[in-house]
């Protein structure tokens, strides 16, 4: 069998899902419609357009996040890696640009729904391929 190159290289291509933000009700601060049905409280459907990440440039990413203490033990830096993850990851949203700006301001409800995208930090790239496909699969069903 002849190596496929085509078949082995990354296809970045966007996918359309829609992630369900809970909206929190103005009128008693409760987050879901089962929690506030008399007021505006609800689930928001949010469209977006999401492609998974390169190899290369998950390991990348991995690499900038992990840093060494006097004693050589390593830290790994969570808040950077889906910060970096979201910002490629998403190609597409009603907010316009997904960068650092937008990430500080991001409420708990869409930053839930937003961490569900990212590929784990500690698995196999082949897990990671897996998993983000299967977390993509799950979103757009619900």
């Amino acid at each position: 069998m002849a190596f496929d190159r085509e078949r082995m290289m990354f296809n970045r291509v966007a996918k359309d899902v829609e992630l369900h933000v809970p909206v929190v009700c103005t009128e008693c601060n409760r987050i879901n419609s089962t929690q506030c049905e008399t007021h505006n409280g609800g689930i928001e459907d949010v469209p977006i357009k999401v492609a998974g990440i390169p190899w290369a440039k998950l390991n990348y990413i991995k690499s900038q996040c992990v840093s060494y203490n006097d004693k050589t033990e390593t830290q790994f830096d969570g808040q950077q890696y889906i910060n970096e993850c979201l910002k490629i990851m998403i190609v597409d949203a009603p907010w316009g640009a997904t960068d650092d700006m937008f990430l500080l301001q991001v409420g708990g409800a869409l930053g839930v729904e937003l961490e569900k995208l990212i590929p784990s930090a500690y698995g196999t790239n082949d897990e990671e391929d897996e998993d983000i496909e299967e977390t993509l699969a799950t979103i757009k069903k619900e």
